[in-house]
């Protein structure tokens, strides 16, 4: 399925020209116009904005655009009303007014945002606001398109009126009689017509005759009326009639089989007993579903109410009837209610589609998917009755006019703009924003053990919001549906993103500064199901702190969970015992701190005045003097002297990384880093990273002076880079490489600046303190308590304490691991504990006292020469112990469902083995709200699987790493 990113770049696309090819894709496919329903799959090729093939595979040429919306999305036609008041005008003052024309009122240059928003794309036009006799003349358009006259589907649909009770109580009419006479005045009200639905029939009649000749009802009706009348019924254009009970059906019924006409009934709102009248007279017919109200409809036993069960009983008699609602917007509704009485899903669609088509006379262009119609579809993200599903997007002529993920991406860009208090339109995005996700399964795992069957989950704003047997579906939102789904798997110690390298950096290392978005690497790891990493060296110095991060994350501040994601510590080794020793005191004076402070902070002094220090005198006097020195450096002219730059420095060494978004092959943009250490007599080796090359290149040279040439091998032929050392402003702080970079028979140049000094990877240096920092304490306001020395492993291990970090020990003999858990025990910290293969000989002395186990090697040990295996994980965690699987690897971390999947095997169940994937692991990293789980509030990392987890035959269809899915 495509990411947001390039269907709104599609639909962009799509918007900015008239029809053209384009292949639409979802899960099922509604035809409609007795067409089967096509699932698991199906697409519709659109040409010159007509259907030109529809099913399971279409045969659109290579390259045709494409929109995949999805195996949870559901294509119907788009639906088609039958009423909609975007061509009423003023009524007429006569109740029959033939004249009246609703195309006249149509203004094609509006908006119609609503009706597109509910996947309508063709409407009726009614001539007037109101019931009349006969109020005029129907439309037929489509609600979008560049071509205002192509949107005209029907100019004249034929005459448009009702005998329903609003039309027999229209208002009487007045014609002014000039001059006025003392007895008569300015004239009387003439009434239309008898108020009942005989009296209608009989008007009708009258009209009918004197449009024919055959009589003269000028008076009463108007002479344009007879003669406009006339000539439609010449024509044979059909009356839509409306009709709201049994008696005004059947006198209409009536009426119309005598005079042969063609005739729409619409209506039938308290009509539950014309079904089979209606089927022996065959008429087109609409049924309207009463608007919801509070509308009193009397005391009476007999005062008639609207029935539930008249779209039921049309279907019954074999009736084709459409639905109608209130409004555009209100079709899906209507057609829901007209399920109540027994109506079928597939007859209420068809209801609002093809029904509604053939009632307006353009089902050979719209209302039904089939070769050769118009290409207008409406995509949803669930059963299109379905309440709680949503337009995704609308197409009309194969154009997409509504795409609902772009329209909440710009909502969430203006929001941006507005939170940051910049202004301006919001123009297209071109970034990648998290899809509000609906995930619908038949198993859903949680990943502490519960499963729901069947399930579903929202992802919105990358988290999950919502977690249920059934979710909500907000506008918008995609819905992916498979057979099962589990959280990312959280591979609790590893190396994904050393690079193959084994750095030796210090204990504060900021190693943020290792990550790099979009990675091809990391995206083939968390499509393996890896989703969050603790990344550690492969060194494993003595004490260092991990980084938790998201491979896949979109960009830094998105893959980092936890910069100090866990303090790694080794046993036995006297630092971490001397560390231990100290975490008493240190807790206390930190605990004094803190409480001092909240004491001062209650009552504050107020604050002092500031006064100028001696140095600050010192300063601006020496400023002035420099002043006055420069003013005197003037040469003859008067002009101040420029000073003159320091000489090129001498050539400084080069280890380090030197990176930029350089141009290659003729591309922009493109990532450019290098690394290189320096060894003796200017021999040089390191690695490359190019934005048109996928491998990581390793180098050699040799440096002679400022200049440096490297070469290398790779699978597309050598490389080599012919670069010179310089500095900007000729300072040696600040030095970079530019050249030339000779690859593939091509010759590019690139200038690199320095980012870091050390390999291979980059440290950000400790920050320097300057003097009047030295003398913070001295601006310190009165009596403010002064914070202890701040040491980083006992910080952790405070945290640790709290509860708020972990502290990973590797430990491995039994005697180790019990004086190791003693030691933590007694400074109150319950440790993880790493490599630990010894671990279930000892369960008694550990269960309860460690935050989990990290084994290594294989899960299952035997005994007795090889009778007896014993699954190491499964004991520890029956004993109540939580276990967790680390990848101690790079690229091998894509390995850890395997792994587990084999360890299940061996006497270990299933859902034992998930919770060691995903939430016992977080847990052991105390971030079980935020990874491993699929519950409200934990970020969007979901695997989708075509069968249940650690099924060895089971594979992984999708991954979403913070809401977003993961491409390849």
């Amino acid at each position: 399925m495509r990411t947001l990113l390039s269907l709104a770049c599609a639909a962009l696309m799509l918007g900015a020209s008239s029809a053209q090819d384009l292949v639409v894709r979802a899960g099922t496919i509604y035809p409609c116009g007795g067409g089967d329903v096509l699932t698991n799959g199906a697409a519709i090729w659109i040409q010159g904005g007509k259907i030109k093939a529809i099913g399971k595979d279409v045969p659109a040429p290579v390259g045709t655009p494409e929109l995949d919306y999805g195996m949870g999305a559901v294509i119907a036609p788009g639906l088609v009303s039958t009423r909609s008041g975007y061509g009423s005008g003023v009524d007429s003052a006569r109740a029959a007014a033939p004249f009246v024309q609703a195309i006249d009122n149509y203004n094609p240059y509006a908006t119609y945002y609503s009706a597109l928003r509910a996947g309508v794309t063709t409407v009726f036009l009614e001539p007037g606001k109101t019931d009349r006799l006969i109020a005029g003349q129907g439309a037929v358009v489509k609600m979008a398109g560049d071509d205002n006259d192509a949107r005209i589907l029907t100019r004249s649909t034929g005459l448009v009126g009702s005998v329903a009770s609003n039309a027999r109580f229209s208002p009487g009419f007045w014609e002014p009689r000039l001059p006025a006479t003392a007895d008569i005045g300015l004239g009387f009200e003439n009434r239309q017509f008898p108020r009942t639905v005989m009296g209608a029939v009989v008007a009708l009649k009258e009209l009918i005759a004197f449009a024919r000749g055959d009589g003269n009802f000028a008076d009463e009706y108007g002479t344009p009326a007879g003669e406009v009348l006339g000539e439609l019924i010449q024509q044979g254009a059909p009356w839509r009639l409306r009709a709201e009970t049994d008696e005004e059906v059947a006198a209409l019924i009536e009426l119309f089989a005598m005079g042969k006409m063609p005739l729409v009934i619409e209506g039938l709102e308290r009509a539950p007993d014309s079904a089979a009248l209606l089927a022996r007279a065959n008429y087109p017919v609409i049924y309207q579903v009463t608007e919801p109200s509070l509308q009193d409809f009397g005391k009476d036993p007999d005062a008639e109410r609207p029935s539930t069960h008249v779209a039921a009983n049309l279907k019954k008699n074999g009736v084709a009837f459409a639905i109608q609602g209130w409004s555009p917007t209100s079709l899906r509704f209507a057609a829901g209610l007209a399920m109540r009485g027994g109506l079928d899903s597939q007859t209420a669609l068809d209801g609002i589609t093809y029904r509604a088509a053939e009632a307006l006379g353009v089902a050979n262009r719209v209302g039904s998917l089939q070769v050769g119609r118009d290409g207008d579809l409406a995509v949803f993200n669930g059963s299109p009755l379905d309440a709680g599903a949503s337009v995704l997007a609308t197409l009309i002529d194969g154009k997409v006019v509504y795409d609902a993920r772009e329209v909440d991406a710009k909502r969430k860009a203006f929001e941006a703009k507005q939170a940051s208090g910049t202004t301006g339109q919001v123009g297209p995005l071109v970034e990648r924003v998290p899809v509000t996700t609906v995930v619908s399964v038949q198993e859903l795992h949680l990943g502490d053990g519960e499963v729901l069957r069947p399930g579903e989950l929202l992802m919105r704003d990358g988290r999950i919001v919502e977690v249920g047997a059934r979710v909500s579906r907000p506008a918008g939102a995609v819905v992916v549906q498979g057979f099962a789904a589990m959280p990312g798997v959280v591979d609790v110690l590893g190396h994904l993103g050393m690079e193959g390298a084994d750095p030796r950096f210090s204990k504060t290392f900021d190693m943020k500064r290792m990550l790099e978005p979009g990675d091809w690497l990391d995206r083939e790891v968390a499509m393996a199901g890896t989703t969050t990493v603790n990344l550690t060296s492969r060194s494993q110095p003595l004490e260092t702190a991990t980084l938790v991060y998201k491979p896949a994350g979109v960009d830094v501040d998105a893959m980092v969970v936890r910069d100090q994601g866990a303090l790694l510590m080794s046993w036995p080794n006297g630092s971490t015992a001397a560390n231990l020793a100290k975490l008493a005191k240190y807790n206390e004076d930190w605990d004094a701190y803190e409480k001092a402070l909240a004491e001062w902070e209650k009552n504050p002094p107020a604050p002092e005045p500031e006064k100028t220090s001696d140095k600050d005198k010192k300063d601006e006097e020496a400023k002035k003097e420099e002043s006055s020195e420069e003013g005197d450096k003037k040469d003859d002219d008067g002009k101040k002297k420029k000073k003159k730059s320091k000489d090129k420095p001498e050539a400084v060494p080069v280890t380090g990384a030197f990176e930029a978004q350089v141009t290659l092959a003729g591309k922009e943009d493109q990532k450019f880093r290098l690394r290189l250490l320096e060894g003796e007599a200017g021999a040089l080796e390191g690695t490359l990273r190019m934005g048109d090359f996928p491998d990581l290149v390793l180098l050699e040279g040799k440096r002679d002076g400022y200049k440096i040439r490297l070469d290398a091998m790779t699978v597309e032929g050598g490389l080599a880079l012919a670069l010179e050392l310089n500095f900007t402003d000729n300072d040696e702080e600040l030095p970079f490489l530019e050249g030339r970079r000779l690859f593939r028979g091509l010759e590019d140049t690139v200038v690199l600046p320095r980012t870091s000094t050390e390999y291979p990877v980059a440290k950000r240096p400790d920050p320097k303190k300057d003097e009047d920092e030295d003398k913070q304490d001295d601006k310190e306001p009165k009596g403010k308590p002064k914070a202890p020395s701040l040491d980083f492993e006992l910080d952790l291990l405070r945290r640790a304490h709290q509860g708020s970090a972990a502290i990973f020990v590797r430990v491995d003999r039994e005697d180790h691991i019990r004086a190791c858990v003693d030691a933590f025990a007694d400074a109150g910290i319950q440790p993880v504990l790493v490599s630990a293969s010894e671990a279930h000989e000892v369960i008694d002395s550990i269960a309860g006292r460690v935050r989990g186990v990290i084994l290594t090697g294989s899960p299952v040990t035997t005994s007795n020469r090889g009778l007896v295996a014993i699954n190491r994980y499964a004991r520890l965690q029956s004993a109540g112990i939580p276990v967790a699987f680390a990848s101690f690897a790079e690229e091998g971390a894509a390995g850890l469902i395997d792994v587990a999947t084999l360890a299940a095997l061996e006497d270990w169940s299933t859902q034992g083995a998930l919770r060691a994937l995903t939430v016992d692991a977080a847990a052991m990293l105390s971030l079980q709200d935020q990874v491993g789980s699929l519950k409200a509030g934990c970020g969007g990392d979901v695997l989708l699987l075509d069968g249940p987890p650690l099924l060895p035959s089971t594979q992984i269809q999708q991954v979403w790493v913070n809401g977003l899915e993961v491409q390849r």
